[in-house]
């Protein structure tokens, strides 16, 4: 079964990345690119253990958990990246890297008999530039969406309001954005995990609509707002994350805490780690 209204409630069924065979790593995003330089690259088995500890913790908390088959020599991590689900359809991804298009072959086997809906050609889009809400999608475009994946998910859920987002756009990668959920993300009943500054012109829609815990720069760069809810009162987030993980408890979340810092190396967290398939509604 596929539904999928929002990123807070309660997750009961998610596809989860793999480590099996990373291959080559390649600078196809700016942090990577600067491990990559410095010598701090993760290894396999590093990534390996972070991801299927958080495979415990979900499977913990009675989430289903589904894998891709394994593709030799391809990072499978970030499954985030291949599609997403609104309503009760798969949405495939297209893709600007053509390494990462081949990714989704290793999990058709999860979706068949469901209702995909295939971007045409001259569409960009990609999973972490879409963040839900009910009733609501915010679509970010920049590198990794282009303006015809805005109209293709505006056209295509049109009982829904699609607002347009501009996440910043750098070489530079303590300031880039890769993509909408590394500078917004609802979290609770009715609050947010944003980065403020992360967009080209201020969002003022998103602070209509939720209650705002502000992320530094630093924050933002080490993928503060890439957390995976659970439930409205429950949440996965980064050991690390020390002030975050606070501000999620002061309002009334209940925090669990996973290491994953060796995974974020490749410029992603939790939500990118996951594509959910069903919430409950």
């Amino acid at each position: 079964m596929l539904y999928v209204d929002d990123e807070t409630s309660r997750l009961e069924g998610v596809i989860l990345g793999i480590a099996d065979d990373i291959g080559e790593i390649r600078p196809n995003n700016p942090k990577i690119a600067e491990h990559i330089r410095n010598g701090t690259t993760p290894t396999q088995g590093s990534i390996i253990r972070e991801v299927e500890g958080f495979k415990q913790v979900l499977e913990d908390n009675g989430v289903k958990v589904y894998r891709p088959e394994n593709i030799d020599g391809v990072l499978q991590v970030f499954t985030r990246d291949i599609g997403f689900v609104i309503d009760n359809r798969f949405v495939r991804a297209r893709m600007q890297h053509q390494s990462t298009e081949s990714e989704y072959k290793a999990i058709t086997h999860l979706l068949k008999g469901y209702d995909i809906l295939e971007p045409p050609e001259g569409v960009l889009i990609e999973g972490g530039d879409i963040v839900l809400a009910p009733g609501k999608v915010f679509v970010g475009i920049g590198k990794r969406t282009n303006q015809a994946g805005y109209e293709f998910i505006r056209d295509s859920f049109r009982n829904r309001s699609v607002y347009p987002m501009m996440p910043y756009v750098s070489d530079d990668p303590q300031k880039n954005v890769l993509h909408l959920d590394y500078v917004f993300q609802p979290v609770g009943e009715e609050h947010m995990l944003v980065y403020a500054e992360g967009f080209k012109r201020s969002p003022d829609h998103i602070f209509r609509h939720f209650k705002p815990i502000f992320l530094t720069l630093d924050e933002k760069y080490h993928l503060a707002s890439n957390v995976l809810s659970l439930s409205p009162e429950k949440v996965v987030s980064a050991k690390g994350f020390t002030r975050v993980n606070d501000e999620l408890r002061k309002i009334g979340l209940d925090v669990i805490e996973l290491p994953y810092a060796e995974v974020a190396k490749f410029n992603g967290l939790f939500r990118c780690s996951t594509l959910p398939l069903y919430r409950k509604p």
